[in-house]
């Protein structure tokens, strides 16, 4: 083999090596979430119907905001936890509001499959600027951000939250007394 042949499969190992570092840490490390905006960012975007809503309109309750989309293999398997936590948790006063970055098709289909109860937002085009004004600049889904009734943001979730992990936070914002005594 002569010499630039050499040449060639080296520096074709290294380049095909260094696309392999690279594509490992992109696909496997999950980004940082820029928590620098603490408290909840007013919105507004069409739901199902064609109605204009406010984030605000939620203010005063806790928030349990969820960007996903019905091709999300992840945010399909979260749904039923979250009507799930819709269903028990309303009565203290959690609103579960979805954004959806997809279109108003998709969305309307699967949300009447799974007989989503909780408010549906569309956001096909704005959903990552939005997203990324609550810490999430990759667009990775799902996301959820958990907002206090006094409009702090109380937490951040990249992926899909376990049930326990979902229900310790909403138990803690909802039922304080309890909850500070139980980590005492």
């Amino acid at each position: 083999m002569s010499p630039s042949s050499k040449n060639i499969i080296v520096g074709t190992t290294l380049i095909a090596l260094a696309a392999g570092v690279i594509a490992s840490r992109w696909l496997w490390q999950r980004p940082e979430i820029d928590a620098s905006n603490t408290v909840l960012a007013d919105f507004s975007l069409p739901d199902l119907d064609g109605q204009t809503h406010w984030l605000s309109e939620w203010q005063g309750h806790t928030i349990v905001l969820n960007f996903w989309a019905s091709w999300c293999g992840p945010c399909r398997q979260e749904i039923p936890l979250l009507i799930d936590v819709h269903k028990r948790y309303q009565a203290q006063g959690v609103r579960v509001v979805g954004v959806a970055i997809d279109d108003h098709d998709a969305v309307a289909k699967f949300a009447a499959e799974l007989h989503i109860p909780y408010p549906l937002l569309l956001a096909p085009d704005v959903g990552p600027s939005i997203m990324a004004r609550y810490g999430d600049a990759q667009g990775f889904l799902p996301y959820s951000v958990v907002i206090g009734p006094d409009g702090a943001i109380r937490s951040r979730k990249l992926g899909s939250y376990a049930e326990k992990e979902l229900e310790t936070e909403l138990d803690a914002l909802v039922n304080p007394d309890t909850s500070s005594i139980m980590t005492k």
